[in-house]
């Protein structure tokens, strides 16, 4: 038996725009990872509340954070502390 390579390459859906090319595909949103370290008893008490919300830990920790950054720009346009 004798095994053959085969490459296959993927073209990108294309559409013509006037005199050039843009692609035809949306483009991915690019995702943003941050990682966090608790200690054993704060994971425990995050997890209890986010549970008790029904969420997740990371929904739960994504939520707060989210609200803690709209809250700080709020205070900080409104001229707050």
């Amino acid at each position: 038996m004798r095994w053959v390579r085969v490459t296959l390459r993927a073209t990108m859906a294309t559409k013509q725009t006037g005199a050039r090319k843009v692609q035809a595909t949306a483009k991915k949103e690019v995702i943003r990872h941050a990682r966090i370290e608790l200690p054993g008893d704060d994971y425990t008490a995050v997890k209890e509340v986010a549970r008790s919300n029904g969420l997740g830990v990371a929904a739960h920790i994504r939520m707060a954070i989210l609200q803690r950054v709209r809250r700080d720009r709020a205070e900080s346009e409104g001229g707050g502390k």
